[in-house]
């Protein structure tokens, strides 16, 4: 199924302040207490980058005194924090598409055909009506329409997402 949106950088991607408490596994308060101390930091936005979540791991190994967690252990945590950040992404972007914020590809694909289907069929007719309004009009002056809406009609065609 095609995606409703690429993301090409990683710090596109924000939390919330609840998000970020749900993927550290730790509560609102002490994600306020974390912010105030600068141990993580807010993007303009007033959102938490993804870099928060690296930002937080690494101010653990600093302050907690080593354990006897092997280094594979504190990868397999960042991969499941990440992991569920790629999770809270994907939910969002389906809530996007629930509320119309967003739409998939295919759907507006097949939007754009339907409304170039009518534009082509009213152009086409535009010869035909315009002889009927104005019977004074000329072949050449038909002729000259017709190129115009063929022209149209081709760079309607010819339009790719």
């Amino acid at each position: 199924m095609p995606k409703a949106t690429t993301i090409n950088k990683t710090d596109s991607i924000e939390f919330s302040g609840p998000e970020l408490a749900a993927v550290l596994n730790l509560s609102v308060a002490r994600i306020s207490q974390l912010t105030k101390d600068k141990t993580i930091i807010r993007a303009r936005s007033g959102k938490f980058p993804l870099s928060a979540i690296t930002d937080y791991v690494r101010w653990l190994k600093k302050t907690k005194p080593p354990t006897e967690k092997k280094s594979t252990d504190l990868i397999l945590d960042q991969q499941r924090a990440l992991l569920t950040a790629e999770q809270l992404r994907e939910k969002k972007r389906d809530n996007d598409i629930a509320d119309g914020l967003v739409a998939p590809i295919s759907t507006l694909t097949g939007a754009l055909e339907k409304i170039g289907t009518k534009i082509v069929a009213q152009l086409e007719a535009l010869p035909l009506e315009m002889k009927r309004a104005n019977p004074r009009l000329t072949g050449h002056d038909i002729q000259v329409v017709k190129k115009s809406i063929a022209k149209c009609c081709n760079a309607i065609a010819e339009t790719q997402l």
